[in-house]
């Protein structure tokens, strides 16, 4: 027996969030960054005219 197995199921779950974590940084990376901003000026969020 090399390791309990406690140990092997928790080094696996690490390694799992941990690539979990990087994808999701290279998507969030990978945006272009000199897109226009967007209005955030809605009343709901969305952008948009506001109403008077």
């Amino acid at each position: 027996m090399t390791s309990s197995p406690a140990l092997i199921s928790a080094f696996a779950v690490v390694w799992a969030l941990t690539l979990a974590c990087l994808v999701l940084l290279v998507c969030r990376w990978s945006r272009p960054s000199n897109a226009a901003p967007r209005d955030r000026g809605g009343v709901d969020g969305m952008g948009g005219e506001r109403e008077a």
